[in-house]
């Protein structure tokens, strides 16, 4: 049987009075507890938006590297132009070597440690050069030997010419005959002979002395340029060969240093930024390590080559003087337009 209109109302009535008249529970002690931390993680993410820095909202004024996210650089309350690039970079040095011997030998004497300056043409380490040492002891008594030869027949000659000038006086009076005579220019001109003989002997000493010295210079290291120790590649009483030729417990290298006048910063640009960097473009660079430290730079290379998998370029900036960045330190790098140019 179907309920009326009326008995519909009468029910409909009598739930609505149910409900107001039934008591109010209090909420689950668990939802309190969940809903609190949840209320107060929404409060400090919306007060945290209001505070974010205005240029890292603008995210389109940012171009990051390749692989690395947005970055700015030097006072990051600072907020860059629209038309600034933004780049991630590092620090490299134009000179930079690994210094070893010219010869093969046992590292004896290690005379700088790393952090130290040195000039160029310092002693900076002294391997054992006992063999060429004693190579050179016994050129120089040849030498020695050759020279005191010199002399003797120096003084054989000058001799024979004395002779031989009497000898005219003599002749030209009719008391030396044609015989006599005739010796005394053979005397002359065998002392001669001699006096070559023994002048060559002396020259070919002195360079075979001035090629054992040499030699023995070989086995003293020195610094190639002005620069600062950054590492120490090998320990006296290791043996050091040159390039190619280390292998297993051998050392090819002794130092390693930079010479921190060439110091420069290198970036990666992607390709379609290219047409908007030139040569003396203005930059401001800092490094986070150094408290974002803002020093002045500018482009002095553009690339010769581009990378067709990254599709990126390499520009090379020089950096102000001074500045307080070692080698591979990370730099943020902010490139003005470029109407900022140095000449």
């Amino acid at each position: 049987m179907t309920p009326s209109a009326s008995d519909r109302l009468k029910h409909t009535r009598a739930a609505i009075s149910t409900l107001v008249t039934a008591p109010v529970r209090p909420p689950r002690r668990g939802l309190v507890r969940w809903l609190v931390p949840v209320m107060a993680i929404a409060v400090l993410l919306l007060a945290a938006a209001r505070l974010q820095p205005e240029w890292l909202r603008a995210q389109s004024d940012v171009v990051p590297s390749p692989g690395k996210r947005p970055a700015t650089t030097g006072d990051p309350a600072a907020a860059p132009a629209s038309s600034d690039i933004i780049l991630d970079g590092y620090v490299f040095a134009e000179q930079i070597a690994t210094v070893s011997a010219d010869v093969v030998g046992k590292l004896e004497q290690l005379l700088v440690g790393a952090g130290d300056r040195v000039r160029t043409g310092q002693l900076i380490a002294r391997l054992n050069a006992d063999m060429a040492e004693a190579r050179l002891r016994v050129t120089e008594a040849r030498r020695g030997a050759a020279e005191a030869e010199h002399q003797r027949v120096t003084l054989v000659r000058l001799e024979a010419l004395q002779a031989e000038s009497r000898g005219r006086s003599l002749r030209d009076a009719g008391l030396l005959s044609e015989e006599q005579w005739e010796a005394l220019g053979n005397r002359v001109r065998f002392a001669d002979a001699q006096l070559q003989a023994a002048a060559r002997d002396l020259d070919a000493a002195i360079g075979q002395l001035a090629a054992e010295r040499l030699a023995v210079e070989q086995y003293s290291v020195r610094a190639p340029f002005d620069g600062i120790i950054t590492s120490i590649n090998a320990r006296p009483g290791e043996v050091i060969a040159p390039g190619s030729y280390g292998g297993g417990f051998t050392r090819s290298g002794i130092v390693t240093l930079y010479n921190p006048a060439t110091l420069g910063v290198r970036a990666e640009l992607p390709e379609e930024l290219l047409p908007r960097v030139g040569r003396g473009q203005r930059a401001d660079i800092a490094a986070p390590a150094t408290g974002n430290v803002m020093v002045a730079g500018a482009v002095v290379r553009l690339p010769l080559t581009a990378d067709h998998v990254r599709r990126t370029v390499v520009v090379d900036f020089s950096i102000e003087r001074g500045a307080a960045v070692i080698p591979d330190m990370a730099v943020k790098i902010r490139l003005h337009p470029r109407a900022g140019t140095i000449p």
